[in-house]
């Protein structure tokens, strides 16, 4: 029944969003006209999602637009776009020089997605696919991309309930994050040891734009044995084919 309901309020959003097919902004009633939905629906949704700023409202002719939150979110699927473009050869010879597996990703939240991958091709690997979601506090990119974030976007970040401790090494509490954030910007890159799975060890370093920004971020993971004897080589690679994403971004 709940999931009915979502299905039912998603497909009536998707509705309203493209009645603003034009650039004009539209009354209530033309909105409910162009999606045929009653006009109390319509009011009910345009003022949520006016809250969310996907719509802006104009008291003034009681008239609504599009809102910031769109060209927001487009502009990132762009971005992301555009950092997986430019992102994959280096992410393929990333994997190739360090026979591990090599991730791009970017933070959505308190979660990390990722953009593209390239797997190890040894039997035992790191493995993870395009569009995955994990909290960002117990993997490396998630780590060095926090670690960058405004202080003020960081501490609402932090606030954001309990984290969870997937392994006895998993870093929860909101202190702790804090010095672990500023020794990854004193040093330039993130190692999560044993944070998210037990075994697995994960490098990762900051991918910028033009202002400094840190956007995505580019790491290696695999198993702990492996790994640990070329600590200080994968640390190189990670940090050299961040730097090459960071100098091809078209926006650079």
């Amino acid at each position: 029944m709940a999931r009915r309901s979502t299905l039912r309020t998603l497909e009536r959003t998707r509705r309203l969003l493209q009645a603003f097919r034009g650039a004009e902004p539209l009354g209530l009633s033309e909105l409910a006209r162009r999606t045929g939905l009653p006009l109390a629906t319509v009011h009910r949704l345009a003022r949520a999602m006016t809250a969310e700023g996907f719509l802006r409202h104009d008291p003034t002719d009681r008239t609504y637009a599009l809102g910031w939150r769109i060209p927001e979110l487009s502009a990132a699927m762009l971005r992301a776009h555009a950092i997986r473009r430019v992102g994959h050869p280096v992410l393929l010879n990333l994997r190739n020089r360090t026979r591990e597996s090599a991730q791009l990703a970017v933070l959505d939240g308190t979660h990390i997605v990722i953009l593209d991958t390239e797997e190890s091709y040894a039997f035992v690997r790191e493995i993870t696919t395009p569009g995955q979601r994990t909290p960002a506090h117990a993997l490396s990119t998630g780590k060095v991309l926090m670690a960058h974030l405004p202080a003020a976007h960081l501490q609402a970040l932090l606030r954001r309930g309990r984290r969870r401790a997937f392994t006895p090494k998993t870093i929860t509490a909101a202190d702790d994050l804090r010095r672990e954030f500023a020794r990854i910007r004193r040093q330039g890159f993130a190692l999560a040891d044993e944070e998210y799975e037990e075994g697995v060890i994960g490098i990762a370093a900051p991918i910028f734009d033009r202002w400094g920004r840190a956007v995505a971020a580019i790491s290696v993971g695999g198993p702990r044995g492996r790994i640990l004897p070329r600590l200080d080589a994968i640390v190189a690679h990670v940090r050299r084919a961040a730097q090459a994403v960071t100098r091809a971004l078209p926006w650079q």
